[in-house]
């Protein structure tokens, strides 16, 4: 089993506790956001999803129908430069 990094050291200080049941991290105005707070974030995101994927599905378990299928007919597609009198840019 490979060496876990412990996220609550240097540089990262995550003390993230799932226990906590903590929802949000809140910023001061005016201020920078910290790599802390953005690390936390991480978390909290990771865990939220994490638990998502467990209620949803259990270890070892099929996805039906569980296939995929390549359109290989398709060689280009065209952006269009408007959408309904709108333009679009395509750089962002």
């Amino acid at each position: 089993m490979p060496n876990k990094t412990d996220l609550n050291a240097t540089p990262y200080y995550d003390d993230f506790d799932k226990g906590k049941n903590f929802q949000q991290i809140l910023s001061r105005p005016g201020y920078a956001v910290q790599a802390r707070e953005l690390t936390q974030m991480q978390s909290i995101l990771k865990n939220q999803v994490e638990k998502l994927g467990n209620f949803a599905y259990q270890e070892g378990s099929v996805v039906i129908p569980g296939s995929f299928s390549i359109a290989d007919s398709i060689h280009t597609v065209k952006l269009e430069t408007a959408f309904e009198g709108a333009t679009i840019d395509a750089t962002q």
